[in-house]
């Protein structure tokens, strides 16, 4: 959807004129507010007295409630899973240019059993979300000193029509010292979620 919206602006020794402003804002509240025509919709998308669905937005999630995945410790390079389960995925089909707004929450513990870390011997997390190999968001890196941890990223960018592939990735690796037995992490719960604004 492409919103008519006015561009006036005032040049130098002109003289502001409130109106330019409120004109403008009028008619963008207009069009949201059932103003909409032919000129910012697509053919076909009235159906009978509704806007059919997913011509305006649509969202995909991908949640993981079901099982934990152990990922794997001292990875070089960045992982979507263990292997078998992929952690957060998402590839929606788009005709349109389009903003896609993403969002991965989730929540992970360190294997306790690996011991407590020592002075100078952390493990650490670094989560990143991902479109089709693009680096859209990434956390801070967190660090085994806290058994239990989570986070929320927030991502966006423009794509155009295909299917974008949208994934959570993770790096595990140590900060120095090689003293004690390795720790895996477990995520134990999140959920990505893509939405999709249509241009």
């Amino acid at each position: 959807m492409s919103f008519r919206y006015k561009t006036t602006f005032p040049s130098d020794d002109d003289i502001a004129d409130p109106s330019d402003w409120v004109d403008s804002n009028a008619e963008l509240a207009g069009e949201f507010n059932g103003g909409m025509d032919r000129d910012n919709l697509p053919e076909s998308a009235v159906d009978g007295t509704h806007i059919s669905d997913g011509t305006v937005a649509e969202v995909f999630s991908d949640p993981l409630f079901t099982a934990s995945v152990n990922l794997p410790t001292k990875t070089t390079e960045w992982v979507d899973g263990d292997g078998t389960t992929v952690i957060g995925r998402v590839a929606p089909t788009i005709d349109v240019d389009s903003v896609l707004d993403i969002v991965w929450s989730g929540t992970w513990n360190w294997n306790i059993g690996g011991g407590y870390p020592l002075a100078g011997e952390s493990e650490l997390l670094a989560i990143r979300l991902v479109v089709d190999g693009v680096e859209v968001a990434r956390s801070p890196v967190h660090s085994d000193s806290r058994d239990y941890d989570s986070t929320t990223l927030y991502g966006n960018t423009v794509v155009g029509p295909g299917s974008p592939v949208v994934t959570v990735e993770f790096r595990t690796y140590r900060a120095s010292g090689n003293g004690r037995a390795e720790r895996t992490v477990s995520i134990d719960y999140g959920e990505l979620i893509v939405e999709v604004l249509k241009r």
